[in-house]
């Protein structure tokens, strides 16, 4: 597949189904084998695109970005790209990553969007109290967005201008804690048989949010064939490589989120023994 059915579509990034998959078709079987007909670099932007080759009899395969060796190439462009992905596929040298089910890519799209609207909340209360420094207004509280923090907001003394601002950025803030409790709700509801969602759990310092977006975002956890891999999924292993702010690599902890990684397999490997 070395031409686009529609170079403007392609151009766009448009889906284009018919240009996708009438060359599939026409290369008919004995000609091309199933396994080789297609190969991805990304599927979290492109889902129709995964789900049509599946359906058509390809095995898609996702090309893990700093796994391959691209070399030293003078062009570089997509037809480019896509031509050393299929050579390096028909040579079995393709460093590939894990194409998440249906039902993952579903779920990772609540927890995502959740992380989204919380960091777009965030972004609306650092701007009331931009505002607030703006008109010198001294903050005491921890919580502007507190009980006392509320009572700072209606009593203190702005100009229209800032007044209207703020006003404006707390019915934005209502309307993001209403959403983001919405989807919260329904993740639980989502997994609430999921047994490996409760396992994780055991863990300390993990809750229900954090083992949303660990079951999410690393899916099977049976692919990984020991704890120690899991972990250097998200540079938590204290040996694992990891690119620090200031360039320079070697082995760091790396706090946060992903530092219980480590114990992921054995949860999940617990609850998936008969």
């Amino acid at each position: 597949m070395r031409r686009p059915h529609s170079p403007a579509a392609f151009a766009r990034g448009e889906p284009d189904a018919g240009g996708l998959a009438r060359p599939v078709r026409e290369s008919g079987p004995g000609r091309r084998p199933p396994e080789r007909a297609a190969s991805a670099s990304r599927s979290d932007s492109h889902y129709w695109a995964t789900d049509l080759l599946e359906e058509l009899g390809c095995k898609v395969h996702l090309a893990h970005p700093l796994g391959n060796n691209w070399g030293n190439r003078r062009v570089k462009n997509d037809t480019r790209d896509a031509e050393d992905l299929a050579d390096l596929l028909r040579l079995g040298r393709l460093a590939e990553a894990w194409i998440a089910p249906p039902k993952v890519r579903e779920l990772r799209e609540l927890v995502r969007y959740r992380a989204k609207l919380v960091s777009l909340r965030t972004n609306c209360k650092l701007q009331v109290y931009a505002v607030l420094a703006k008109e010198g207004v001294n903050v005491p509280m921890t919580d502007l967005f507190g009980v006392s923090g509320t009572e700072l907001l209606e009593t203190c003394r702005l100009a229209t201008a800032y007044r209207t601002r703020v006003e404006s950025l707390r019915d934005l803030i209502e309307v993001f804690d209403r959403e983001i409790t919405k989807l919260e709700t329904d993740v639980r509801h989502e997994l609430r048989g999921h047994a490996g969602y409760q396992a994780i759990q055991q863990i300390p310092g993990v809750g229900p949010l954090f083992a949303s977006v660990f079951v999410t975002e690393i899916g099977d956890v049976t692919r990984f064939r020991t704890p120690r891999t899991a972990g250097e999924l998200g540079g938590a292993h204290p040996e694992a490589p990891r690119v620090r702010p200031n360039g320079a690599q070697g082995p760091d902890h790396q706090d946060g989120m992903w530092a219980p990684a480590v114990d992921l397999v054995p949860l999940y490997l617990l609850w998936r023994r008969p």
